[in-house]
């Protein structure tokens, strides 16, 4: 049983150490091996005597203008070794490449960020027309008529449906008189002795 859970711990702390390392080792592409590490410590210690200092190298960096060729650098530093020139040449580049990897991600960031906003903004000018929309077909929506007006509509229907049954009983009567041989001049002069006495 005990060795059983310590295979188990054991395996457990291997787990954790391997996925530190492997997400070290995914944001830093630029690490150079261990080998590299230990070769350029061997060639330090070697050459420690021709070695220009950190402190030396900054105080020259912030002598020089903020922006410079390498030749200018390595005239400023005559007394550094071209191998510890090109590997500060290499940790500098390696450095810039590690700060624009960050700015693409705080670029991206930012343009996420931005269009989030602008959604938003979309959004919300939508919700205006919307709203200006539904006011305006309200405001185009005819208004309910108060009563006197609906009475005296219906009141002026029905007198033009009289007039118009009135015509038409009066041709009706013309026709009938024609049927039984009157004449037209005698069934007109009925219609208007009818439309008189009405």
């Amino acid at each position: 049983y005990v060795l059983l859970i310590v295979l188990i711990m054991l395996n457990m702390v291997l787990a954790i150490i391997m996925d530190v390392y492997t997400e070290v080792r995914s944001e830093n592409t630029q690490v150079e091996p261990i080998w590299g590490s230990i070769a350029f410590a061997m060639k330090r210690l070697w050459s420690r005597r021709q070695w220009v200092p950190t402190e030396v190298v900054l105080e020259c960096l912030e002598e020089m203008p903020e922006v410079f060729t390498t030749t200018e650098l390595q005239m400023a530093l005559l007394e550094m070794p071209d191998w510890q020139f090109e590997w500060l040449k290499t940790a500098a580049r390696a450095k810039v490449q590690s700060l624009s990897a960050g700015q693409d991600e705080q670029f991206r960031m930012q343009m996420l960020a931005a269009m989030i906003v602008s959604s938003d903004m979309s959004q919300k000018s939508l919700l205006r027309m919307l709203q200006h929309r539904e006011k305006t077909e309200e405001e185009e929506r005819p208004k309910a008529r108060p009563d006197e007006v609906c009475y005296e509509d219906i009141v002026q229907s029905m007198a033009v449906q009289n007039h118009w049954m009135m015509n038409v009983q009066e041709q009706l009567d013309q026709i009938r008189m024609i049927q039984r041989g009157a004449t037209i001049s005698s069934a007109a002069a009925a219609a208007a002795s009818k439309l008189a006495s009405s």
